[in-house]
């Protein structure tokens, strides 16, 4: 079942839907995430990649089943100031993008379409490059790696990752 799912721009009154995945984002091992709560969506330091979202240069792309119409993925972006930024910012110019794909529905092609799509719109919008944040520890840092990211600052827990936007020739998707 190749075309399960469509992908599309998430719409006015989805944007609830950037806390879901932002969890599902935080990458801890299976036993700990198990623990983990939910309200450290409300901490500061999170709460920035999802409250008021609409601001210029905030792009999502959602995964949606072709049968059901439920979300299963999406992949967003925003820029972020020096005062106020995400794990992965490099720069005021830089969008950092974020990526989440449901469980069960991992490891099917769905994260990279999503990847190529949120990439090649900020190109398309004039930006040179985004930036991403990932646990090393991550099974995601070979898909950045593979597609192209490069590796821009790393501490003890996470690489902080850039795409050069000019690469882009590679990246022909559509989103309906």
């Amino acid at each position: 079942m190749k075309d399960f799912y469509r992908l599309r721009t998430m719409r006015p009154g989805e944007e609830k839907y950037l806390e879901e995945m932002l969890f599902e984002a935080i990458y801890l091992p299976e036993l700990l995430k198990k623990q983990l709560s939910r309200d450290i969506l409300l901490h500061p330091d999170l709460t920035v990649y999802y409250e008021r979202w609409g601001l210029k240069g905030d792009i999502a792309f959602v995964a949606e089943h072709t049968v059901t119409n439920e979300l299963l993925a999406c992949a967003w972006g925003r820029l972020f100031k020096t005062d106020r930024k995400g794990f992965g910012f490099v720069n005021e110019n830089t969008p950092e993008i974020s990526l989440a794909v449901s469980p069960g529905y991992k490891n099917k092609g769905i994260g990279t379409k999503l990847l190529r799509i949120i990439l090649k719109e900020y190109h398309e919008a004039g930006f040179k490059n985004v930036s991403l944040s990932v646990s090393r520890q991550n099974p995601c840092v070979d898909l950045y790696k593979r597609e192209g990211f490069t590796l821009y600052l790393e501490n003890e827990e996470d690489y902080l990752m850039i795409f050069d936007l000019n690469k882009l020739a590679k990246y022909d998707e559509s989103v309906s």
